[in-house]
C-alpha cells in the first residue's frame, strides 16, 4: 500500500526550504513561505482505488517533518498502517533553482522508490514523477489542493504504465496535528510550543493532542505523592473526571542533552476533578524524548509552589 504515502505528503507538504546558496538565484517568497507553514506532524487517510498495482483499500498514517542541513532541505518520516500491514518511510525534499521546481525522493520499508517534481500554484501543487516497485516502473501525476489556513489538504492522484492511459490511484487528505518552528536551531522554542499546547490541550479537552503528546510510558507524579500513568490522564480528560478553564504555562527553561530534554516552569490551573476545585499553582519539571524525530513527554512531576515570604 505503498501508494498513500509519498503520493499524498511528499508530494504536498514539500517544497519547505530556504535558498539553495548565494551562488544560485533564490526560491520566490511564494515558494519559501510554506517552510514555516507545513512543518510539523502530520496524520493523513489515502483511499487507493485498483489499479496495476494490486486492489485497493483505505491506509491510515503519520509523518513528522522537519528541517535538515541548516534549512536547505526537509526530511519526512513516516509510518502507516493498511490492508497489506504496517509500512514505515523517509523521505528528502528540496528546491532545484536551475530548473524552477521542487524535487523530492523517497524511500519505503517495501523497497519502493518515488522519485518526483512539483510546482506551487498558489494553494495547488502539480505533481509528476516515476515509482519503482519490485522490477517494475511507473509513471505518477497528481494535483494537490490545501486548504486556505494551510491546515490541512486533499489530494488525487493517477498512476500510469506507459504515460498514455492513467488509472485514479487515490484519494487523500492529510490534516495538520501541531506545527513545528521552521528555524533548524529553534529547537527550544519547539520544546516552548509543545508544553503550550500540552496544556491548551486540557482547556480544550482535546484527547487526541494528549495523545500525541504524552509517550505511551508516560509518568507523572503529582504534588500529593500520586503516580499517575497516560492511560489515567486520557481516561479523565475524556469522560469529563478532569475539566480546565486556565491551564497556563510561564517561566519555562528549557536544557537540551541530545534526544532527551528537560524543561522546568510554572503552572497554573483553574480546575475542578470529580467535581472538586482542583485549581493549584505548580513548579514543574518535565522530561522529554525525540524518537523518530518527534519530541513526547515520558515524564513529570509537579510540586506545590511556595508562599511568597
Amino acid at each position: 500500500m505503498r501508494t498513500a504515502i509519498s503520493l499524498i505528503l511528499a508530494a504536498a507538504l514539500t517544497g519547505l526550504v530556504f535558498a539553495q546558496s548565494t551562488q544560485q538565484s533564490e526560491p520566490s517568497g511564494i515558494e519559501r513561505q510554506p517552510l514555516e507553514h507545513w512543518l510539523g506532524d502530520w496524520t493523513y487517510q489515502s483511499t487507493t482505488h485498483n489499479s496495476p498495482l494490486g486492489a485497493g483499500g483505505t491506509s491510515l498514517g503519520t509523518c513528522s517533518v522537519r528541517p535538515i542541513l541548516a534549512g536547505q532541505f526537509v526530511e519526512f518520516r513516516g509510518k502507516e498502517t493498511g490492508p497489506d500491514g504496517s509500512l514505515q518511510w523517509i523521505e528528502t525534499d528540496g528546491f532545484d533553482p536551475a530548473r524552477g521546481c521542487f524535487f523530492w525522493s523517497s524511500f519505503a520499508s517495501d523497497g519502493s522508490v518515488i522519485d518526483a517534481t512539483y510546482t506551487f500554484d498558489g494553494p495547488r501543487v502539480a505533481v509528476t514523477g516515476t515509482l519503482l516497485a519490485g522490477d517494475k516502473r511507473y509513471r505518477l501525476r497528481g494535483l494537490v489542493t490545501f486548504a486556505d489556513d494551510f491546515q490541512s489538504l486533499t489530494d488525487k492522484r493517477e498512476i500510469s504504465t506507459d504515460g498514455v492511459h492513467w488509472t485514479l490511484l487515490s484519494e487523500n487528505r492529510a490534516a495538520k496535528i501541531i506545527p513545528v518552528l521552521a528555524a533548524p536551531d529553534s529547537v527550544e522554542q519547539e520544546l516552548v510550543a509543545l508544553e503550550n499546547a500540552w496544556a491548551a490541550a486540557y482547556v480544550a479537552a482535546d484527547v487526541k493532542m494528549l495523545d500525541r503528546l504524552e509517550a505511551e510510558e508516560w509518568i507523572c507524579t503529582s504534588a500529593k505523592g500520586e503516580v499517575i500513568g497516560k492511560a489515567d490522564d486520557l481516561r479523565d480528560l475524556a469522560d469529563g473526571s478532569f475539566k480546565a478553564t486556565v491551564f497556563e504555562m510561564s517561566d519555562l527553561k528549557v536544557q537540551i542533552y541530545g534526544d532527551t530534554a528537560v524543561i522546568t516552569g510554572r503552572q497554573t490551573e483553574k480546575a475542578t476533578y470529580k467535581g472538586e476545585d482542583a485549581s493549584a499553582v505548580h513548579r514543574i519539571t518535565d522530561v522529554w524524548l525525540r524518537r523518530d524525530g518527534r519530541w513526547q513527554a515520558i515524564a513529570s512531576h509537579l510540586s506545590r509552589e511556595a508562599a511568597a515570604p
